[in-house]
């Protein structure tokens, strides 16, 4: 009897910590975690990354991240301070397609973007921001490894774009 009442007590504060986090996750500002964000963009790109404006992200069955002033360092050796820039970006997702595969994107707004891509006379461009995989005739340390495709599908609905300069 007294292990019973355990059981079932337990099984009460289980189910109450699973709505209270799905209740905060459905209701809280996400955009408190966008210095997280930028970190690990910013470490995962070896360049500075920063979202100067506001971030919003709701989640729901079709998810919303709105972001303004995005802007991703240019390289070292590169003359404008910036490689890239987004007055303002809008993204709807399926969340559920995050587990089902592909990926919809069903909406994509960008305004005030700017892209300067630039190459050096060397062949060395400010737009390489991750190792490259190595070439077939290149030492791999991962040979003898079955190969693993990280492409990932994308499905995209209406993409709305805004006054975007790109330079190359």
């Amino acid at each position: 009897m007294r292990l019973r009442r355990v059981v079932v007590w337990s099984g009460f504060l289980l189910l109450a910590v699973l709505v209270l986090g799905v209740v905060w996750l459905w209701t809280a500002d996400l955009g408190v975690f966008k210095p997280r964000l930028e970190r690990w963009v910013s470490e995962s790109t070896g360049r500075e990354f920063a979202i100067e404006g506001e971030l919003s992200v709701d989640l729901a069955a079709t998810s919303v991240v709105v972001a303004e002033g995005i802007r991703l360092q240019n390289a070292d050796w590169s003359v404008p301070a910036d490689m890239a820039t987004v007055g303002r970006l809008e993204v709807h997702v399926d969340l559920w397609s995050l587990f089902r595969g592909p990926l919809e994107i069903s909406y994509v707004d960008v305004d005030d973007a700017g892209i300067y891509l630039e190459r050096t006379p060397a062949g060395e461009r400010n737009w390489d921001l991750f190792d490259e995989p190595p070439r077939d005739d290149e030492p791999s340390r991962d040979k003898g490894r079955p190969s693993r495709d990280k492409s990932w599908p994308v499905l995209l609905g209406v993409v709305d774009v805004d006054s975007v300069q790109v330079s190359y």
